[in-house]
């Protein structure tokens, strides 16, 4: 489960009501360390330095310093933070994901639709990133829990 939060170190952070832990600030001090913080949820730092890692195993494993890609990653769902429902509930947050909620037209959507539309926008995020690392190889994703 990847649980990619683009917000981890910021007020937007996703962190558990039930836990201690806080995953951002509204400041940007030191309680959310650049590499992640075990109970919240993976900042991009992590996901890219985890790639990294696998990319590199990649070459090590064919030693002969060529392009070897496997023939497909799969991804088997949740990439989606916690609580992405969270970033739409109040009308400040809203108005916040306003630009990145617009239909083609210029109307505005309702706040579930701009909920699925911001969901879609960390998938295709997430979905760059990966590709970055693994350019000529097929991403295959599965549906998680928190992605529906």
């Amino acid at each position: 489960d990847i649980h990619y939060d683009p917000h981890y170190g910021s007020s937007r952070a996703y962190t558990n009501q039930y836990s201690p832990v806080s995953c951002g600030t509204a400041d940007g001090d030191d309680d959310a360390p650049p590499i992640g913080k075990h109970g919240c949820d993976s900042p991009q730092s992590l996901i890219r330095s985890t790639l990294d890692r696998a990319a590199r195993a990649m070459d090590e494993v064919d030693g002969s310093g060529s392009d070897q890609s496997p023939s497909f990653i799969l991804i088997t769902g949740d990439c989606l933070r916690h609580g992405v429902d969270e970033l739409f509930s109040s009308s400040e947050d809203r108005q916040n994901s306003y630009n990145d909620s617009l239909t083609a037209d210029g109307t505005a959507t309702t706040a579930e639709e701009a909920m699925k539309r911001g969901g879609a926008a960390i998938l295709r995020e997430l979905t760059v990133i990966v590709q970055e690392y693994f350019p000529n190889t097929q991403i295959v994703f599965s549906i998680g829990n928190n992605d529906v």
